[in-house]
């Protein structure tokens, strides 16, 4: 089935984030402060990919996802006012997905007054299966990785790429029940999340074999290069766009990879693969966002198709023999492990 649109009608789309940990909707005033990017007028030789996040609409998937009934949230009891929940133990990892398109704990978010809220949550995902997360509760704190960030004046989107994970790691939600305003703190595994329409992508069918040649123009002035032009390093492919908002995160996390990682020096190649239509909007970010840690690309958004990407953001790996060696959501993939992993094979 292919899912690369040919326009960028609003119609179009499919929203994951709306399904899974962000949604925008003018009927319901929830805002996902993209930054004032909105969505880019279609363009007939370059139709994009879908997107994981438009800013400004909602998304008729919403009305087709599986939403799990209210339900009484357990009292909170004792002097203190929270009560700590650990279900990640109970929650199953899905290992049997390994590339994902998405991955995190299944709850739709909006936004007003300044907070974050969970407003739909997802049948059979972590958050449901839990029994402590339920619609209208007020998302205080997103805890992963070892840092707590608070998510006051934070947008749909900044919530959402904090949520979302790699599969199998484990985050820590602070909530406020919606009528006693209690506090409670829910571990949970992150998890492969299947949508409508997006169940077909099959990322793994690229593990191993050569990565289809395209063209990397690049956007600071440097000649086109074609992909096999690039072998004999590790590479690490973000594809992006200018009008997805839960892009620019996994693009600024990939600025930090290279001073953390010194022995990648000479050895991986850190590519952010723009596929707006306009390329002048792509710099812009690039430069407003300071994203000069990593070689900066475009592609034309015809070859997403050959290349099985179906939404953004999605990272792709590659070994210095051309081979692809990891493909999944941007969120879902955690590029550390994935590249000392190779270096660690490479260098037995």
């Amino acid at each position: 089935m292919k899912l690369i649109v040919t326009s960028l009608l609003p119609t179009l789309f499919f929203c994951l984030s709306l399904l899974i940990f962000g949604c925008s909707s003018a009927n319901e005033g929830v805002s996902t402060g993209a930054e004032s990017l909105q969505t880019e007028p279609a363009q007939p030789s370059t139709p994009p990919a879908k997107t994981d996040h438009i800013p400004g609409e909602m998304n008729s998937s919403a009305q087709r996802a599986t939403v799990t009934p209210s339900r009484t949230v357990p009292p909170v009891s004792g002097e203190s006012n929270r009560q700590d929940f650990d279900t990640s133990e109970r929650i199953p990892k899905a290992t049997e997905i390994q590339y994902p398109i998405l991955s995190g704990v299944g709850i739709a978010l909006r936004s007003e007054n300044n907070h974050v809220y969970a407003n739909v949550i997802v049948s059979g995902s972590p958050a449901d299966q839990s029994g402590q997360i339920v619609k209208g509760m007020k998302i205080i704190s997103v805890e992963a990785e070892g840092k707590q960030t608070m998510l006051e004046g934070k947008t749909v989107a900044e919530a959402a790429s904090l949520i979302r994970g790699p599969v199998g790691s484990k985050i820590k939600l602070t909530l406020l029940a919606p009528e006693t305003q209690d506090s409670r703190e829910v571990s949970l595994v992150r998890a492969p999340l299947e949508l409508e329409g997006l169940s077909t992508a099959n990322y793994a069918s690229f593990i191993g074999k050569p990565c289809p040649e395209f063209k990397l123009i690049s956007l600071e002035g440097n000649p086109t290069k074609q992909i096999v032009d690039q072998r004999g390093k590790i590479l690490v492919l973000d594809f992006w766009a200018t009008w997805c908002a839960t892009c620019y995160a996994p693009v600024t996390k990939l600025q930090t990879l290279a001073d953390k990682n010194p022995h990648w020096n000479e050895k991986v190649e850190l590519i952010t693969v723009a596929i707006d239509a306009d390329l002048e909007k792509s710099r812009s970010v690039i430069n407003k966002k300071n994203w000069h840690k990593t070689h900066n690309v475009a592609a034309n958004s015809l070859q997403l198709d050959q290349l099985g990407i179906q939404v953004l953001p999605v990272i792709m790996i590659i070994a210095p023999d051309g081979t692809v060696t990891a493909m999944a959501g941007a969120h879902a993939i955690d590029v550390e492990q994935q590249v000392n992993s190779l270096l660690e094979k490479s260098a037995n």
